[in-house]
């Protein structure tokens, strides 16, 4: 059997070492948040481009 040595680590650090896990978690998820929003809304930027320009062009091959 393994010998288990047990460390006195006090409450304050014990409670600090889980904030900092839970703040580096949301941390996390803000930071993936932000970066599908941008790649949204630089998809939504290039596509609406595509439409504004093929307009005329698709208004002079679709005109009666």
């Amino acid at each position: 059997m393994g010998v288990v040595v047990r460390r006195n680590v006090s409450r304050r650090n014990f409670v600090l070492y889980y904030v900092g896990m839970v703040l580096a978690g949301l941390g996390a998820g803000v930071l993936i948040s932000a970066l599908t929003y941008v790649t949204i809304m630089l998809g939504l930027v290039i596509t609406s481009m595509f439409a504004f320009t093929a307009g005329p062009i698709l208004d002079k091959v679709l005109k009666d």
